[in-house]
């Protein structure tokens, strides 16, 4: 690099780089000389992918280049490797500048953990504080068409101590798509709506949302809960869903811990799952 930069007449810092000469050494060696391949895309993950390809030539050396240039995932802006429930084995902490910066986000996202002292690190001291108010909780019901299930569901819920707490519970009923539904779906989704209106909460106020047109349960989710506080804490139970007789002592002390209590709170915290996670949302 330094005799070609020697050659140059008029010297342009950017028309040739060390990550560039590597590639061309790799590219003309022969394979009993180097041996060399290409990582995976869904293992290695980029900062973001510049619009320029010749950057990306001269900022990455070839075992990156090859995925920079044709991988669309995105780690720290636009995450789409999250979404795809995809984890990679290394990150290219690239296109933020100076290297506290880098390390902040490193941080900011749980992959830098420990101080230079060895030291476990606390989350930065700019993050959201623990929210302030009692605890509350909103418990949400999914249903449209299983009327056993739902029973099931509400002598599960009957049967459960609250210890004197007061809970509001809201039932969702979808509507039926008209497009494919059948006289027994019809009936079905009547006799849902008759037992949750007959159902009787003794826990608080008790609310039936009979939607008036099909929403599906991905909708249902996102289109039932809108916190009235930042305190404020929901559970949500699709219809073939039943719980512990224990299991509100258990959530409420699961949340003052882990949310209320400003010694223990992150806002990495997104929720506490009661059963398996056998899901990745946006996979």
């Amino acid at each position: 690099m330094f005799l070609q930069l020697q050659k140059m007449q008029d010297f342009n810092s950017q028309s040739m780089t060390e990550q560039e000469l590597v590639n061309n050494l790799l590219l003309a060696a022969k394979p009993d000389e180097i041996k060399w391949g290409v990582v995976k895309e869904h293992i290695i993950a980029d900062g973001k992918r510049c619009a320029r390809l010749v950057l990306v030539l001269r900022l990455c050396s070839l075992f990156l280049n090859t995925f920079l240039l044709f991988s669309p995932i995105r780690f720290f802006i636009d995450k789409e490797t999250q979404k795809k429930g995809e984890w990679p084995v290394a990150i290219h902490n690239n296109y933020i500048v100076g290297v506290d910066n880098k390390r902040a986000r490193f941080q900011n996202i749980s992959m830098w953990l420990v101080n230079e002292d060895l030291k476990c690190r606390r989350f930065p001291h700019n993050r959201a504080p623990a929210p302030q108010g009692p605890f509350s909780m909103v418990i949400k019901i999914l249903t449209f068409d299983r009327p056993k299930a739902l029973l099931r569901l509400l002598k599960s819920l009957s049967a459960a101590n609250f210890h004197g707490d007061t809970v509001l519970l809201d039932i969702f009923i979808d509507f039926p798509d008209e497009e494919h539904a059948s006289p027994e779906t019809i009936t079905e989704r009547r006799e849902v709506v008759m037992l949750a209106e007959k159902y009787q909460w003794n826990h608080g106020p008790k609310r039936v949302i009979a939607r008036t047109e099909h929403y599906g349960l991905a909708n249902q989710w996102l289109n039932s809960w809108f916190p009235i506080s930042d305190s404020e804490t929901c559970l949500f139970l699709e219809d073939d869903n039943i719980v512990s007789p224990h299991f509100y002592g258990w959530l409420k002390a699961a949340t003052l811990k882990y949310f209320h209590d400003p010694t223990q709170y992150d806002p990495r915290l997104y929720g506490i799952m009661m059963q398996h996670q056998h899901m990745i949302s946006g996979k």
